[in-house]
Parts: structure tokens; sequence; C-alpha cells
């Protein structure tokens, strides 16, 4: 393992133990885990957004304009989760990793 490999790990071991510090029981652990499922995936979401704004610059030389979040509360196997997913004027924002409700 390389120096900046081991660097990298020591970083992340030093962010595991600060988030654990108050975990001491199995409710602790769970609800820790909940909101860590729930920023990742918001954060997953901002991601795709940000892809979905450059590329839409890049292939019509546009700017894709946001506009504000959806809300919804989304169910996991550990329980619910709030999700905010971004939004944009024109409506071609489509999140891959948890997409729209079809209207049917």
């Amino acid at each position: 393992m390389g120096r900046r490999r081991k660097e990298e790990q020591h970083e992340l071991d030093d962010a595991i133990d600060q988030l654990i510090v108050g975990v001491r029981t199995q409710d602790d652990f769970l609800g820790l885990m909940q909101q860590l499922k729930e920023r990742m995936v918001n954060r997953i979401l901002e991601a795709e957004m940000r892809d979905h704004q450059e590329s839409q610059e890049e292939d019509e030389g546009g700017r894709v304009v946001r506009n504000g979040h959806t809300r919804k509360t989304v169910q996991t196997e550990g329980g619910s989760i709030q999700v905010k997913t971004p939004r944009d004027r024109e409506g071609s924002f489509e999140p891959q990793l948890i997409q729209k409700r079809q209207v049917k």
C-alpha cells in the first residue's frame, strides 16, 4: 500500500471514529445508519443534478436553471428517510438513484 493510500485510509478511519463516538446501543447504531443513508442519498441526487447540468450545457449550449427541491419520504428496510430531489425549471432532470413517481 502506497503512502498516499495509507494516509487516505487513516483519514477514513478517523472519520469513522468521529461518527461512532456516541454509539453505545443497537438503536444508536441503527439511527446513525439511517442518518448516513439519508445524507448519502441526498448528496448523490445533488451530484446527479450537477452531472445533468453539465451535460445539458455541453450538449445544447444552454443553461439548466435549478428550481428548488421536491421532498418526499422513502421507505427503506431500516425505516423511512427524507429525500430532497433537485428540480430544474424545464423538468428535464430525471434522477436515477430514486426515480420520479410515474403517474398512471
